[in-house]
């Protein structure tokens, strides 16, 4: 398969980015680029050369880019709760209700301690 813009015919002047393929007769044989949804997003950046879709804007983290809607916790604090949005971080800090005097110990990457029924 190769990516390649075509002029559509029934339509002047619109162009579609698709996947095409010879088949075993000599056409070729056309497939629309099928865009992923993008949920709960308000910031686009705009299509890039050769694509046809939009994609939200991601987040600089630590300086990685983050795609939006990726969740992550802290890997030395697994209390802090981090998303990235259209571009956006917001942290969020995990509160916990230990209800028992003896909680077993925190394991590795574990946030709040666990009880044993007392």
């Amino acid at each position: 398969m190769r990516r390649e813009t075509i002029e559509a015919p029934e339509t002047s002047g619109f162009r579609l980015l698709v996947e095409t393929s010879r088949g075993e007769n000599g056409f070729v044989e056309c497939e629309p680029e099928s865009c992923p949804a993008v949920d709960d997003c308000y910031l686009y950046n705009k299509k890039a050369p050769g694509r046809c879709c939009d994609k939200c804007v991601g987040c600089l983290y630590e300086g990685r880019m983050i795609d939006s809607g990726t969740e992550w916790t802290d890997p030395d604090d697994p209390c802090e709760h981090f998303k990235c949005v259209s571009g956006v971080i917001t942290r969020s800090r995990i509160k916990c209700y230990t209800p028992c005097s003896n909680p077993l110990p925190l394991k590795h990457g574990q946030c709040c301690p666990i009880c044993l029924g007392e």
